[in-house]
C-alpha cells in the first residue's frame, strides 16, 4: 500500500512541474514575442503575420532626409518598422531591389493606421548614386521614392498635350480665355511635365498642391490670381491645382525680371483678366523649387 500511496504521490508531482514547465515556457514565449526593443527585430505571434498579410498593410515614405525616412502608415493594420527592409535602386533594378541599406533604428517600432514615424539608416541613400529609395515590407508590399526631383516644364500646344498632362486651355495663344482640359471648346492646351495630378478646387489647394490660378467658371472663363482676396475678385472661385511628382514647388507673381524660377504664363491683371505667354503681359507666374 505505501509502494502504491507513493506512486500517486510521484505521479502529481510529475503533472505539477510539467504544468509549471508549461507555463513558463508559455510566459517566456509571450514575453518574446511582446519585446520590442530598439535595436533589436520584433517577432510575430502565431498567425500574426498572415492575419496582416491578408487584411492589408501599406505605407507611404513622406520625406527622405538623408538617412532619417519619415513614413506614414496608411494601411488598416499596424506596421512594424523593424520588419522593414530599405534598398537603393535605379530604374532598372527596381524589381531586382538593388543596394541594400541596414536599418540603424527607429523613431517608435510599431505605426498604427494613420501615425507618422522615422526610420533610422546606417548609409545616407543619396551616397550611393542611386535613383531610388525602395521600402519593402514582409509581404512583399513596397513603396518607392525618387531621390531626385524631377523638374516641372510647361509648354502650350495646339490640340491635345503630346506629353505630360493638361493644366487648362486657353482660347488663343494672346489675350485668351480659359477653360478646364475636360471642356474640350478651346484648341491650345496648356501642359506640364513631371506633375502627378491637377484638379479644380472651389477653395483652397490642397497640401503639396500649387494654385497656378483661378477661373471665373469652368469655360468661357477669366482668370484671377490665385489668392486673390479683392473685394472685386470672383464670387466663386475656381482654383487650379497642380501637384508635382516629386520636390516641394511654389508659385508666385512677379515681374518677369525678378522671377527666380519659371515663368510659365503671364495675366493682365489681378483679377477679371485674361492670360497670354510669359511675355505678353507685365505680370508673369513663376513656378519654382524650393
Amino acid at each position: 500500500m505505501s509502494l502504491k500511496r507513493k506512486g500517486v504521490h510521484a505521479v502529481i508531482a510529475e503533472l505539477l512541474i510539467f504544468s509549471l514547465v508549461v507555463l513558463l515556457g508559455s510566459m517566456a514565449a509571450n514575453f518574446i514575442m511582446e519585446s520590442s526593443k530598439k535595436g533589436e527585430v520584433a517577432i510575430y505571434k502565431k498567425g500574426e503575420k498572415e492575419i496582416m498579410c491578408r487584411e492589408g498593410i501599406a505605407w507611404k515614405i513622406l520625406n527622405v532626409d538623408g538617412a532619417n525616412i519619415t513614413i506614414k502608415n496608411t494601411g488598416i493594420y499596424p506596421i512594424k518598422l523593424s520588419q522593414l527592409e530599405v534598398y537603393a535602386a535605379d530604374v532598372i533594378s527596381l524589381e531586382r531591389r538593388g543596394k541594400k541599406i541596414k536599418i540603424a533604428g527607429w523613431s517608435k517600432e510599431i505605426l498604427v493606421p494613420g501615425e507618422v514615424g522615422n526610420v533610422f539608416l546606417e548609409t545616407d541613400p543619396f551616397s550611393l548614386g542611386e535613383g531610388y529609395l525602395t521600402i519593402e515590407g514582409p509581404c512583399g508590399t513596397k513603396d518607392i521614392h525618387p531621390l531626385y526631383f524631377l523638374p516641372v516644364m510647361c509648354w502650350i500646344e495646339a490640340g491635345s498635350c503630346s506629353s505630360g498632362s493638361c493644366v487648362f486651355a486657353l482660347s488663343s495663344l494672346e489675350n485668351a480665355h480659359l477653360e478646364n482640359c475636360s471642356a474640350g471648346n478651346y484648341q491650345y492646351k496648356f501642359c506640364c511635365a513631371n506633375i502627378s495630378d491637377v484638379s479644380i478646387f472651389n477653395g483652397t489647394c490642397p497640401l503639396g498642391y500649387t494654385g497656378f490660378l483661378t477661373l471665373s467658371s469652368p469655360t468661357n472663363a477669366h482668370a484671377e490670381e490665385y489668392g486673390y482676396s479683392g473685394s472685386d475678385g470672383f464670387s466663386k472661385k475656381y482654383n487650379v491645382c497642380v501637384k508635382p511628382i516629386s520636390g516641394n514647388w511654389v508659385g508666385n507673381y512677379t515681374t518677369l525680371s525678378n522671377c527666380k524660377g519659371m515663368p510659365l504664363f503671364s495675366i493682365s491683371s489681378k483679377t477679371n483678366a485674361h492670360i497670354g505667354n510669359f511675355a505678353k503681359y507685365s505680370t508673369v507666374f513663376c513656378y519654382r523649387q524650393e
